[in-house]
């Protein structure tokens, strides 16, 4: 069995990261150069890294054959700031798990990341595989509710009927019916609230954090330069941020990204919101 080593991703090891891009299946060359370059922001640009690693690779005789993201941020817990981190990007060469050293690897670079973790880490989109794998390594889950909204509630209906004329006949009053619970819902709560497009995050974000974390359980901490640096200053931004004011003050924000569904349509998901 060849030795496999586990170290902190370096710089000069990008050429080599860019060309395992290329040996995905989910993407392709052109995507694949545009991971590479956004592995590299995300890798040594972070600024709640503060010197800590932020991607360990597993390397043998013949170079890199795998990595593991661990994205370095504060989390607010019970109104108190702690230091934590988020494990992300897993990937594993082809030639390495047909080798049979895909469960191997991972299994050495999360060992790796425990031990360089003082804390603690959160896991976001596990598989089922993944997440039962998790269970037995002593890992908990946390229940996240998921919601959607269909925009076009046409899909949708055609999905339930089998009659193509009676999903016809009820899409507009399905549009309707959507329309009229947005104006209830916006009439609500926006007396005297302005909402905007937000180009750049600032101190006011910050104020923002300080005086809604004391009311939740288990957050984020984000300062203005991480939103910056994850939102706004990355390579291919696509996502949009919306700001909510009332009386000058800033009361909130949401930033939302499209998302692939079907060939013909996207889906918007809402990845961030303080409010």
């Amino acid at each position: 069995m060849e030795a496999i080593r586990i170290r902190p991703l370096r710089p000069d090891d990008m050429p080599q990261i860019a060309a395992m891009q290329q040996t995905r299946d989910d993407v392709d060359a052109a995507g694949a150069a545009k991971r590479a370059e956004l592995m590299r922001w995300l890798a040594f640009h972070n600024p709640s890294a503060r010197g800590e690693a932020t991607y360990f690779v597993a390397e043998t005789a013949d170079g890199i054959i795998g990595y593991h993201g661990r994205m370095p941020l504060e989390f607010a817990i019970a109104g108190a700031v702690r230091r934590g981190y988020f494990v992300h990007d897993l990937y594993v060469t082809p030639p390495a798990r047909k080798k049979g050293l895909g469960f191997k690897v991972t299994m050495l670079i999360a060992q790796a990341i425990e031990q360089e973790s003082p804390s603690f880490f959160g896991l976001l989109g596990m598989t089922p595989l993944n997440l039962e794998m998790q269970r037995l390594f002593g890992y908990f889950e946390t229940a996240v509710p998921g919601l959607a909204k269909p925009l076009d509630p046409r899909r949708e209906l055609h999905k339930r009927f089998k009659r193509p004329k009676a999903a016809n006949l009820l899409t507009p009053f399905a549009k309707i019916t959507l329309r009229l619970a947005d104006l209830l819902l916006l009439d609500l709560p926006a007396a005297g609230v302005r909402v905007s497009p937000l180009k750049r995050f600032d101190e006011e974000v910050e104020a923002l954090n300080h005086r809604l974390h004391p009311q939740t359980g288990i957050s984020t901490f984000k300062s203005a330069a991480y939103l910056n640096w994850k939102y706004i200053d990355r390579p291919y931004p696509r996502e949009t941020v919306l700001a909510a004011r009332k009386d000058g003050r800033l009361s909130g924000y949401i930033i939302f990204s499209p998302t692939p569904y079907q060939k013909d349509s996207a889906v918007g998901i809402i990845i961030d919101l303080m409010a």
